[in-house]
């Protein structure tokens, strides 16, 4: 690989990534920096690393409000807007994992009580409505009301709560480690590494000096997005897709989007990401947690906004090509894309001109395996493979979309189209150019009951050559 450094790369090893899958256990105190480790292993003075079950704290709390479908004048829709001192939630301690996720339901049908689900909505339990008390919920955790009129047209509020913390090592002294972060409860709980600024380090690096960054072999565990931010021409090339990781199972690095993202691609001219496998927080089998939740109250929550991950999310790069990566239980979007796009006659400063996947796959994941959000162009799937995919292979009304010989099953529909406007632009340039060809298809649907769905505002589209083995959907 020497010839690699001599040729424009940075080894990202020089700036502090390890790799190491090393963890032990450890024993906290309270209010303390020091941290007692059975088995100090591979850690040094610089590390960051992953502290789980030492520092209880809610990682957000949204409120989401019922939509107003009113045809006149209707409410301003609050979506996923931060909860202020309306609603107060105590007494999480860690004893149901790491990260819990609680649901509160609110709507007018039933003023007398609400009703509240720490499973993402597969199970409900309802309970008397009262303001300015403490509710007990459950083990403890409670919920105080102070005042809350949206529960008048209907409402939902989550609470995201963790016992996790990553920070940085100050000092090691045997078995023991200064950190830069204190705990805020004493007893047992897991430290492991956390390659997320060492890696930060290197791509920064590298774009500053027009470089690219090699990553050899190793789990590099993450606990927030890796953000490539206004490249002219980099690459992130990793040693082996089988063996060069990206874990982003931690339940650290987001809630909403684009936070959850292994890698934020935003901006810039070109960016090229080979060779890596890409692990995120929710299989196929959480795919209907990690969905619309059937809420009462709110309208469109997402169990996926609340423990998400995503492998990448292109914004407004001109050029991106994404080559042989691998994602693996993603709880959202796979490969997502969002972004400024041409209107009519008006071009914007950026927007993303061609996004290529080439040789990679989407297994076992929660939601969709490729979505864009935008009218982008140029955007090309090509001979990849979706299996076990929980929402759609492919959401997207962008502009001149090619998906070609790719190997499709047990995932939800090819979507294209479905712009909700009529705006005046869209008559000028049009949307939702396709050509779907050459793909094989085999088992069925596991979202939706048709395998490519043609939405409205599509245009020119070409579906030709697939073949669909033992399908027992409609195609």
């Amino acid at each position: 690989m020497e010839g690699l450094f001599e040729y424009g790369f940075i080894n990202a090893r020089d700036y502090g990534a390890s790799g190491s899958e090393f963890s032990c256990r450890a024993k906290a105190a309270e209010g303390s920096c020091l941290f007692t480790l059975e088995n100090i292993g591979d850690f040094k003075v610089g590390d960051e690393v992953l502290v789980r079950g030492a520092y209880i704290h809610t990682e957000a709390a949204v409120m989401f409000e019922r939509k107003d479908s009113s045809p006149k004048n209707p409410r301003k829709w609050r979506h996923n807007r931060p909860i202020g001192d309306e609603l107060e939630l105590i007494g999480y301690s860690g004893s149901h994992g790491g990260r819990a996720v609680y649901f509160f339901d609110f709507y007018p049908e039933s003023p007398d009580d609400f009703r509240w689900s720490c499973d993402y909505g597969l199970s409900w339990q309802s309970i008397p409505y009262s303001e300015g008390v403490f509710i007990d919920i459950e083990d403890g955790v409670r919920l105080k009301i102070n005042s809350l009129p949206e529960r008048l047209f209907g409402c939902t509020a989550v609470f995201v709560c963790s016992d996790r913390m990553s920070a940085i090592i100050e000092k090691v002294d045997g078995n023991t480690i200064q950190l830069s972060s204190s705990a805020n409860r004493s007893g047992n709980c897991v430290i492991s590494h956390s390659d997320t600024l060492a890696l930060q380090r290197a791509i920064d690096a590298a774009i500053g000096a027009k470089k690219g960054v090699f990553l050899p072999k190793g789990k590099y565990k993450l606990t927030k997005s890796l953000k490539i931010s206004n490249a002219t021409s980099f690459t992130l090339l990793g040693e082996s897709a089988e063996e060069t990781i990206l874990d982003n199972s931690l339940g650290m690095v987001g809630v909403e989007r684009p936070e959850g993202s292994c890698l934020i691609i935003d901006e810039g001219r070109e960016v090229n990401v080979k060779n890596l496998t890409m692990i995120g927080s929710g299989g196929f089998d959480s795919r209907e947690m990690y969905g619309c939740i059937k809420t009462r109250g709110g309208s469109s929550v997402w169990g996926f906004y609340f423990n998400k991950s995503n492998a990448t999310c292109v914004h407004n790069t001109e050029r991106v090509y994404i080559e042989n990566c691998h994602a693996r239980k993603m709880s959202a979007e796979c490969f997502y894309a969002r972004g400024d796009s041409r209107k009519g006659a008006a071009v914007p400063n950026s927007y993303t001109r061609s996004l290529i996947y080439s040789r990679c796959s989407v297994t076992d994941c929660a939601r969709n395996a490729f979505n864009n959000n935008d009218q982008a162009e140029g955007t090309a799937i090509l001979n990849c493979r979706v299996e076990n995919v929980g929402g759609c292979a492919w959401e997207g009304a962008s502009r001149f979309v090619k998906i070609q010989g790719n190997y499709f099953r047990n995932c939800g529909s090819i979507a294209l189209g479905n712009v909700r406007r009529r705006a005046e632009d869209l008559e000028v340039l049009g949307t939702g150019q396709h050509i779907i060809s050459d793909n094989y298809f085999e088992e069925g649907c596991s979202y939706s009951n048709t395998m490519i769905m043609v939405g409205s505002t599509a245009t020119q589209v070409i579906i030709k050559n697939n073949v669909f083995v033992n399908f027992n959907y409609s195609a």
